[in-house]
């Protein structure tokens, strides 16, 4: 059972994703729902989860401000947004999965399935977090290519 929390602001998509999560094969257990940075940083130290499904826009805050607050990053991250924007390149740069809104259980499915399948999920929510506070800090970053289709700044 892969041990999970949601980072979403807007409850109706907490909901439909909930429901969606409910329908997968292995057991995906929900340990909490947040709406807010704050909250997740508290559910993230208390709950330990495996993998957070993390809404980029979280009112006045991003899912990226959450990882820049993390202390230590022990989980995996499946982006959901509505927003397709340049984020999304950063995000599938580093090989991460994200759910476009409204989340269609196919591509949740996938993205699971990517979770479960791939090694060093967490290194790669590491890399984004250094990817994002070395922009934050004006320093460029450069990605390269490790011939097995992933990308690493250096």
């Amino acid at each position: 059972m892969i041990k999970s929390i949601i980072v979403e602001d807007d409850p109706k998509y907490s909901t439909k994703l909930i429901q969606l999560l409910k329908k997968q094969k292995e057991p995906i257990q929900i340990l909490s729902v947040v709406h807010n940075v704050k909250d997740a940083l508290v559910a993230i130290s208390e709950f330990k989860p495996e993998l957070v499904f993390l809404d980029i826009e979280l009112g006045t805050e991003t899912g990226f401000d959450l990882l820049k607050k993390t202390d230590e990053i022990n989980f995996d991250v499946i982006f959901t947004t509505a927003h397709i924007d340049k984020n999304i390149k950063d995000i599938r740069m580093v090989g991460l999965s994200y759910l476009p809104k409204p989340i269609i259980l196919s591509e949740l499915e996938e993205a699971i399935m990517k979770f479960r399948n791939k090694q060093n999920g967490r290194e790669r929510v590491v890399t984004l977090k250094a990817n994002l506070e070395a922009v934050e800090i004006g320093n460029k970053v450069i990605w390269i290519n490790d011939n097995s289709g992933n990308y690493f700044p250096v």
